[in-house]
């Protein structure tokens, strides 16, 4: 069908494009099918039975030659049997990495060609993440990333984010260029629309200051402990912001001041006037108060109507925040904090530590 649809007089069709784009769907969910039959069946109890046989049978086998009776009836039959079985598994093995390969490359096609059908995005997220490490998956996003609209992955940007690092648990994922094909995606999608993922990058980049915090001023909970993969995390994420660095230089550092000055406020101890029901001012010398004309960075709690293309003009920018705070109720003590955006009107936000992540920051 896309042959056909390729040829000179369905190549200017857009109806005929259109049903090129569900062929490769078809394709892909077909294969998609077949590989998950085969591996619901690899993964039932039913095949941990079979592969158990087969092991046993591997070592009757190997005794028989040891003792050398290799040429009765009965050690032919179990050798013969033995040869079955394991071309059957290889077979199986076999069937399912190529159905997988072929439900990833038509997911592939299907995305890059039109955006009918964007939501198999997450289907395609969803293959290569489970088997990352597969050296021809990995092969095939790569190819893949480049082809794609940069757009269609922004839904998950929170799971790739997660996924960041140069290994992984035990080296599972070394050499197979999975965290090669993951950086370069999220830097791609970084530089094309950075109002949609510079937040959640330097949420990782920042994500050990709260041990900093914690160490010189009063908490009530415990400070997150790292770990080796969050600090292999925070360093990509790094390298990352210095590659869109680059290109927008103003926009990164008026982020890196923003994320400081909330992390420094969110910290600030308030213990004092926890029962106070009024506006408290913020002190002169936080950070926050510093901020003025941030012209290239987006209030964070605004929802940002996605462009395809990338050109993002008339955004709402921060101005500055008002002068005081509220206390909402809570272990930590949040703070109700007024951000004015560019065009004159102030929006509030509830910025918080999290023990999960170092802060919170809510549109209220």
């Amino acid at each position: 069908a896309v042959k056909v649809i390729e040829g000179d007089s369905g190549a200017r069709d857009p109806r005929l494009q259109s049903q090129r784009t569900e062929a490769f769907l078809s394709l892909a969910r077909f294969s998609d099918a077949q590989y998950q039959s085969i591996d619901k069946y690899m993964n039932s109890s039913e095949f941990e039975n079979k592969q158990a046989l087969l092991e046993k049978a591997k070592e009757e086998v190997d005794l028989m030659r040891e003792r050398k009776v290799t040429s009765n009836r009965y050690t032919i039959k179990v050798q013969r049997e033995l040869e079955l079985d394991e071309t059957a598994l290889s077979n199986l093995r076999t069937d399912r990495k190529r159905f997988l390969c072929k439900a990833v490359e038509n997911y592939i096609q299907c995305l890059e060609q039109g955006e009918e059908h964007d939501t198999w995005v997450f289907r395609l997220a969803s293959l290569w993440l489970e088997n990352a490490d597969i050296r021809g998956i990995n092969d095939m996003m790569k190819r893949g990333v480049k082809q794609i609209p940069s757009y269609k992955f922004l839904p998950l940007m929170y799971q790739l984010a997660a996924r960041m690092g140069t290994k992984m648990a035990a080296g599972v994922y070394e050499d197979t260029g999975f965290h090669d094909v993951l950086n370069d995606l999220i830097c791609k999608v970084s530089l094309e629309h950075p109002h949609h993922t510079l937040f959640i990058i330097f949420a990782l980049v920042n994500a050990n200051k709260d041990e900093s915090f914690c160490r010189t001023r009063p908490s009530k909970s415990a400070p997150r402990q790292t770990s080796q993969f969050d600090l292999e995390r925070s360093d990509v994420a790094r390298e990352i912001i210095a590659v869109v660095r680059k290109k927008r230089g103003g926009m990164i550092r008026g982020i890196e001041r923003m994320c400081d000055a909330y992390i420094t406020l969110a910290y600030m101890d308030a213990s004092r006037h926890k029962n106070e029901k009024k506006a408290i001012p913020i002190p002169a010398d936080q950070p926050i108060m510093q901020l003025k004309d941030l012209d290239e960075v987006v209030i964070p709690t605004m929802e940002i109507k996605v462009d395809p293309s990338g050109c993002y003009e008339n955004l709402v920018t921060v101005r500055s925040f008002l002068p005081h705070y509220h206390l909402a109720g809570g272990v930590n003590l949040p703070k109700i904090i007024d951000c004015v955006g560019s065009d004159g009107k102030s929006r509030r936000q509830l910025v918080k530590v999290s023990s999960l992540v170092f802060l919170v920051v809510f549109d209220m």
